[in-house]
């Protein structure tokens, strides 16, 4: 919200109070503010991290089809990649310190879990319920970095690691111009029918 509108009270996340959170209104946000700050619903993070470049389909890693590096099939950690080399120091790497991912994003696979702003059972009707966690820790086996891979916390879980987030930015629909050789064409069309209709 204070990236939105500069009030932490004030953008897609409703609150009655400073500690009371009512729940997630984008529609409303984006009319009011053009362009709003939230975290990514779970769709969103899913298509950021595997949807492949060419939108072909996607990826069973955030980096591809196959193993990271450091990780071998067997989904044993062998922790000396860039997706586990926190471990070595017992911390996460900091951020963007991975290799690119599938749409130049980093990070998102084998880093910290990333909250989303999604409810684990697909519907946000409840504060309090668990919202959905995304992308695997820098301490997790392979299988946790997967694009199968789902898990959750309630809100109010805390951590010393492993847990992270990242803030997606969400702009109002913008009308669609033409191109400006499709308008040439509607031009030239149109001239050409009333040219015809005064020969005619």
């Amino acid at each position: 919200n204070w990236l939105t509108s500069g009030n932490a009270l004030q953008g897609a996340y409703g609150f009655s109070d400073a500690t009371t959170f009512t729940g997630v209104d984008r529609a409303t946000a984006l009319t009011t503010y053009g362009t709003i700050y939230v975290l990514p619903s779970e769709d969103e993070w899913y298509k950021a991290a595997y949807l492949k470049s060419d939108g072909s389909g996607y990826t069973t890693y955030a980096t591809g089809d196959t193993t990271p590096d450091g990780i071998d099939s067997l989904g044993d950690t062998t922790y000396d990649s860039v997706y586990n080399d926190g471990f070595n120091n017992g911390s996460p790497l900091a951020v963007g310190g991975g290799t690119a991912e599938n749409n130049g994003t980093y990070d998102m696979g084998g880093n910290v879990y990333e909250w989303g702003e999604s409810a684990f059972d697909g519907t946000l009707d409840d504060p309090n319920e668990s919202r959905v966690l995304r992308g695997g820790a820098w301490n997790n086996s392979s299988f946790n970095l997967q694009s199968s891979t789902r898990d959750d916390s309630g809100p109010d879980y805390e951590s010393n690691f492993g847990l992270g987030f990242r803030v997606a930015s969400v702009s109002a629909a913008v009308a669609v111009v033409p191109e400006p050789s499709s308008v040439g064409l509607l031009v030239i069309g149109a001239m050409g029918c009333v040219l015809r209709r005064k020969r005619g």
